[in-house]
């Protein structure tokens, strides 16, 4: 009997994680996307839905379907590389003939300005992470400023992806000298800069955690760690939230802030003082020089100054 399409996702998706070895959370993105497919399909069709029956007439119609309901175009290019990438593990497992999604062309992709908190609005954040610390009133208040401090620090020194930061091993930061290595997307491995404020930050977050006895026995296996459970490191919706607290206290527009935009002011701040986009997107780890471009939106009035100073009709002459 042909597999139906539900117990066909539900093996694709067990290959993910245990072959493909992608992430928890990119694995809950595919299965989000291919359920939706899949619940679309059953509410358009009597029968069970075989996955060999799907034809690229099905894939356009689910396409339409979603514009309709006024998906952001990102989301849709998602759910169709989610179904391109999951009819292409059919067909190499010989379950299909082909992959009905060939030959069809991925809707066109606005270009957005990331939301990038100004070099002003990082100063007055760090400041306040500072008073934070110096104004904590009991040692586990002052554990939680420091690594709130650290961390704002590391990512906007760096441009690190808040997943990278929070999976760095305190081994690794221990032994830092001005470089570590980091895993990104698609597991791939890069050299991240780190200047002496930063580390001097992280060393003091560690030697508040030693003077409170929190690791007593062994040292902590990650960099930063969730005060409740040592062993575990921080999550991105905890250290998101402190970030916003720190953001309403400094008195700046909250919404700007997330950890992602730190990440976008690193990449934005070294664009603007000039630095090469070759050289940004090695830092950033991006695989395409076009996904660093975005960020040279930030610096129109140094490329103005830039024509007019060394263009010959830059000058004009009365």
């Amino acid at each position: 009997m042909p597999a139906t399409l539900g117990s066909d996702i539900a093996i694709f998706l067990e290959m993910l994680i245990a072959e493909a070895g992608v992430s928890l959370h990119t694995s809950v993105a595919y299965q989000s996307d291919l359920y939706d497919f899949l619940t679309y399909m059953e509410n358009n069709q009597n029968n069970a839905i075989i996955s060999a029956q799907i034809e690229r007439k099905h894939i356009q119609h689910y396409i339409v379907y979603c514009s309709d309901k006024k998906l952001h175009t990102r989301t849709i290019m998602r759910r169709l590389s989610a179904l391109r990438q999951f009819f292409q593990f059919l067909s190499l497992q010989g379950n299909i003939q082909s992959n009905p999604c060939n030959e069809i062309e991925m809707p066109k992709a606005e270009r957005y300005l990331p939301c990038t908190p100004s070099k002003n609005d990082i100063d007055i954040l760090c400041n306040t992470a500072q008073k934070e610390v110096e104004q904590a009133k009991s040692q586990a208040k002052l554990f939680q400023a420091k690594r709130l401090r650290a961390m704002v620090t590391m990512l906007y020194a760096s441009g690190m992806r808040v997943s990278e930061l929070l999976s760095v091993q305190a081994l690794a930061l221990r032994h830092a000298n001005q470089f570590i290595h980091v895993t990104g997307k698609g597991h791939k491995t890069r050299l991240v800069a780190l200047n002496e404020k930063t580390l001097c930050h992280y060393q003091s977050y560690v030697e508040q955690g030693i003077d409170m006895h929190l690791w007593k026995k062994h040292p902590p296996h990650y960099a930063f760690v969730a005060t409740h459970t040592l062993d575990q490191p921080l999550t991105r919706q905890g250290f998101a939230k402190s970030l916003k607290k720190l953001a309403h206290i400094a008195g700046l527009e909250t919404s700007k802030f997330s950890p992602h935009s730190l990440r976008h002011a690193f990449a934005s701040h070294l664009t603007e003082n000039g630095a090469d986009l070759r050289s940004v997107q090695k830092l950033l780890g991006h695989a395409h020089i076009a996904t660093t471009e975005i960020y040279t939106h930030v610096q129109p009035e140094r490329l103005l100054k830039t024509v007019r100073h060394y263009h010959p009709l830059g000058k004009v002459k009365n």
